[in-house]
């Protein structure tokens, strides 16, 4: 679940996962990937202000540092069910400050 956040990160931002942690720079080009020693710290990437707040509320749940807090595929109030929530109450309307052409509603 923790990877389904950081999918959920690069959907948001059009980054790669790194790049939003402090310190990304120091390995860029090294070829190390330190996502799994940060997030053992329980660092996480920082969250553009502009996020919506169910998003934010969603991807923050699926890196909760306990798995058993983290949220479940199926069921009620699941990842499906939430994810269409936010697909239906049109938050992501328009495109990441970042993002390419060809961005739409989702609604």
């Amino acid at each position: 679940m923790y990877s389904f956040g950081m999918v959920m990160y690069e959907l948001l931002t059009m980054l790669r996962p790194s790049e939003g942690f402090a310190g990304h720079e120091m390995v860029r080009g090294h070829g190390v990937d330190l996502i799994p020693l940060w997030a053992c710290q329980g660092k996480r990437p920082v969250i553009p202000a502009w996020c919506p707040d169910e998003w934010k509320d969603l991807m923050t749940s699926c890196w909760a540092d306990e798995a058993k807090d983290r949220p479940r595929f199926g069921g009620k109030n699941g990842l499906a069910e939430r994810l269409n929530s936010i697909r239906k109450s049109g938050e992501f309307g328009s495109c990441a400050p970042n993002a390419t052409a060809g961005c739409r509603s989702l609604a």
